[in-house]
């Protein structure tokens, strides 16, 4: 007799987990991004946001629509064949950002790596824990 049965799910990986919880990330913190003239107060104080002209506000809202298109992507290709290849790329995008970052004149500027650290790190850390899992060893 044979019987036909549903292979069993994957179990969520770990790069999967983290590429998720870094898609959401980014999606959530675009809507600041869009809305980012408390990012500027925060920064550069309350009177220059009456010297920004609309090319600032289309720059600032052209980089949340980005971080939006990065997190789907991470939350799509989590569960991919593709998933670490992405979570190195989007840990090295954290990692150049967060250096330019930290090569700004002001400490709220640099401060504001430490979000793309954390990011960073957390999916590099991942991609080790992954790679040296036993199953992905293979043996000829």
């Amino acid at each position: 007799m044979v019987v036909l049965a549903r292979p069993p799910e994957p179990p969520l990986e770990y790069v999967a987990a983290v590429l998720c919880i870094n898609g959401g990330a980014m999606i959530a913190w675009a809507r600041y991004v869009f809305k980012h003239k408390g990012i500027i107060e925060g920064i550069e104080g309350p009177r220059a946001i009456e010297k920004k002209t609309e090319l600032d506000a289309m720059i600032w809202k052209i980089l949340s629509f980005w971080m939006v298109c990065v997190g789907v992507m991470c939350i799509l290709v989590a569960d991919s064949p593709l998933a670490p290849q992405a979570a190195m790329l989007v840990a090295t995008a954290h990692f150049v950002e967060m250096y330019f970052k930290s090569q700004a004149a002001d400490r709220k500027i640099r401060q504001a790596g430490f979000g793309n650290m954390i990011l960073g790190f957390l999916l590099v850390v991942t991609l080790l824990i992954d790679y040296r899992r036993p199953e992905r060893v293979t043996t000829p």
